[in-house]
């Protein structure tokens, strides 16, 4: 059993006991340790292998990827493989896998051909993953129910918005979140789901650029941690909202990225007109600065929303809503 990552171990020392533990637990014997993040690290064997080593909180999530892996078709995916061993999954302070190293560069939505490799990979994916049906798999909440709970979350940080002198902002974030979960009611989401969900449909759920790999003349997709069987509409809600500050909140530059079909434009557009995004960045925001950096903080909210409310007005005038 390996020590939990606290500051009773320093840096070398945990390292050494996860070169100790990868040993025993999964006759991996590396000789160069780095760590890449909290929870995910680069190994190199004495053959000079490449691995990245990945700890989960949950071993449902780890055994939901590696059950997707090995039913998907060959796709443009980084997927786990065995451990030395042949174990899919060792355990200890969590459930850890392991996959290959890939050399590459992340994404940056700031570039256009960034943003037009992404779309691909993501239709691509798409593509391969369907016909998919797990045994066990993880229930989510739907895209529409977590961006309900978020707003009733949001409304309990009204004294910040007070205190700083943006009440008209959170009253207008509060309403506009409200009255486009209502406009989205109208669309038959449920029975989307539920027929992508027959269809074995998957979406990969978290379209950050940093989770979009590119190698030579391919793109593949990181990081599965949210993948969910479900209408894979959802992706496309989230990456146009991640597009759309580096577009200026121009409607017209986004739609030439086709990400859907003519027949969803209108459910598509009114969810992505729910600033889930902005409740999300906001909450974690209190969780994890300083809160003397507020101010600085919805000032640029402030301008960020007056953009996004221009996009909304000019895209609902181009497609007449």
């Amino acid at each position: 059993m390996i020590p939990k990552v606290n500051n009773q171990f320093s840096g070398d020392e945990f390292l050494y006991r996860l070169s100790s533990f990868l040993l025993k637990e999964g006759e991996l014997h590396p000789e160069e340790i780095s760590r890449i993040n909290s929870d995910v690290f680069y190994l190199k064997t004495a053959d000079s292998a490449q691995y990245v080593l990945k700890r989960h909180r949950k071993k449902v999530s780890s055994e939901q990827q590696w059950d997707f892996f090995e039913a998907i078709d060959e796709v443009n995916i980084i997927p786990f493989i065995r451990f030395p061993n042949g174990r899919r999954i060792i355990s200890g302070d969590g459930y850890w896998t392991l996959a290959e190293y890939q050399q590459g560069k992340r994404l940056r939505y700031t570039r256009d051909a960034d943003r037009s490799a992404a779309v691909q990979a993501l239709k691509s994916f798409h593509e391969k993953a369907e016909g998919i049906h797990l045994q066990a798999q993880i229930k989510r909440g739907s895209y529409f129910f977590r961006a309900g709970q978020r707003l009733e979350l949001f409304k309990k940080t009204h004294p910040f918005f007070e205190l700083y002198g943006f009440e008209n902002l959170y009253s207008d974030i509060v309403q506009q979140t409200a009255l486009y979960l209502e406009r989205s009611s109208a669309f038959s989401w449920e029975i989307r789901e539920e027929q992508e969900k027959e269809q074995g449909k998957w979406m990969h759920g978290d379209v950050a650029s940093h989770n979009f790999l590119h190698s030579g003349d391919q793109t593949f997709l990181l990081d599965f941690d949210l993948l969910q069987q479900t209408t894979q509409l959802y992706d496309y809600i989230q990456l146009a909202q991640r597009f759309l500050p580096c577009l200026n909140w121009d409607p017209e530059q986004l739609f030439r990225y086709r990400m859907v079909a003519d027949s969803d434009m209108k459910p598509w557009l009114y969810a992505v007109g729910i600033p889930s995004d902005v409740l999300r960045e906001w909450l974690h925001q209190l969780q994890t600065k300083e809160k003397s950096s507020l101010l600085v903080y919805l000032e640029k909210m402030e301008t960020n929303w007056i953009e996004r409310r221009y996009f909304l007005k000019k895209a609902e005038g181009m497609l007449k809503l």
